[in-house]
């Protein structure tokens, strides 16, 4: 082999490497790029959800209210003599549902990009803001004589109940917030429980008791 053979080949060679090179290093580029973006479009699913389930909770809330509030003789009469119209729930769906279908849209689309864990958590959470309109049910007319015409009532054991869903709803979306962190590869802390100092207000259920079983446990341990 000639000296001008050698020199081709070896130009030949050197060309073959860096276009393999730079296929490489565009496919590493373009890995990376769709990598963060499914992580991105993860971090957005899972931001709206939470707020969404908060959202759609105090909705269901609202409209448990509104059916107690318009009830009764009087609400009879104000619909009679047309003051108001009413109660559809075609319009109630459609107020509920400005929540519910970006729950929706943001568990869907985990279901496509996440990892089991992960979608196992939005599931029980979607199932939990469902549980919560069971409210509804609980509900009742007084009875006795006359008792459809006085506003209906919320028995006390139906409003304990409600309070230990809102708490079972504030658990779900703490795991799905600590394990979206532990995926999005953040610090894996409670968000619930982080806080600069004692709220303004009344502090949540859940919250104060996870908050009060650590001084229960120094003052057994001063005693």
């Amino acid at each position: 082999m000639t000296t001008e053979s050698i020199a081709v080949v070896a130009a030949l060679g050197a060309s073959l490497l860096t276009g393999l090179a730079s296929l490489g290093v565009t496919a590493v580029r373009a890995w990376l790029h769709d990598r963060a973006e499914r992580r991105r479009a993860k971090s957005d699913a899972v931001v709206s959800l939470l707020a969404s389930s908060q959202l759609f909770a105090h909705r269901v809330e609202i409209i448990g209210q509104t059916i107690i509030q318009r009830s009764g003789l009087v609400e009879g009469f104000d619909i009679l003599l047309h003051h108001r119209q009413p109660l559809d729930l075609m319009h109630f769906w459609d107020w509920l549902a400005q929540d519910f279908r970006p729950m929706a849209d943001a568990v869907s689309r985990l279901w496509v990009l996440g990892e089991r864990d992960l979608v196992r958590a939005a599931n029980d959470l979607v199932l939990q803001c469902s549980s919560t309109m069971r409210t509804w049910s609980d509900i009742r007319q007084p009875g006795g004589p006359g008792g459809r015409l006085r506003q209906a009532q919320w028995p006390p054991e139906a409003q304990e109940r409600w309070r230990s869903d809102l708490r079972e709803l504030g658990r779900l979306r703490n795991s799905l917030a600590v394990e979206a962190r532990r995926r999005l590869r953040s610090d894996a802390f409670e968000p619930w429980l982080q806080h600069s100092g004692p709220p303004a207000g009344p502090v949540p259920a859940a919250q104060s008791e996870l908050q009060d079983e650590p001084k229960v446990e120094r003052t057994h341990a001063n005693s």
